[in-house]
């Protein structure tokens, strides 16, 4: 694992969690055939704006403090995002809790930070409680317990 890293900004220090995924064979990037074939059709397809305005659908912006925590937030802003989108509603998804499971698959302990591609897989087969159940703490006695079984259960 790598450790933990953290940024100073803004007079405050930061913690940085991104652990880059290991390439994997499911992975499709542009050098894939398939990938080319559909950008290649795309670019005599109908031109697309400049810029798109995302902002009504997106989650408020949240401080993850000093724990490397980054990847949980990120998984649950896509969860938060494509719940105001699909349903018009904004239900606050529980990051500590998808920091935690995400850990739990990679067999970790700690602020070690995390896959993005685990947190997915984390996302798929947990789900995420709301907040509510399981609030967010960077502090350090206390961000790494378990959550109890009723958070596994209401995760949805």
């Amino acid at each position: 694992m790598t450790g933990r890293f953290s940024y100073r900004g803004n007079g405050r220090n930061y913690g940085l969690g991104w652990i880059p995924d290991y390439p994997d064979f499911r992975d499709y990037t542009e050098n894939n055939i398939e990938v080319k074939n559909i950008l290649g059709k795309r670019k005599n397809s109908t031109s697309l704006p400049v810029s798109v305005d995302l902002r009504n659908w997106c989650s408020p912006v949240d401080d993850q403090g000093m724990l490397g925590s980054c990847t949980a937030h990120a998984g649950v802003g896509v969860i938060e995002y494509y719940e105001k989108k699909a349903f018009g509603k904004f239900i606050k998804a529980s990051r500590l809790f998808l920091y935690k499971v995400t850990r739990n698959l990679m067999k970790t302990k700690g602020d070690t930070g995390a896959f993005l591609r685990t947190t997915i897989g984390a996302i798929a087969l947990f789900g995420v409680p709301p907040e509510e159940y399981w609030q967010y703490t960077d502090d350090e006695k206390r961000f790494d317990e378990e959550p109890p079984a009723f958070c596994y259960a209401f995760a949805q």
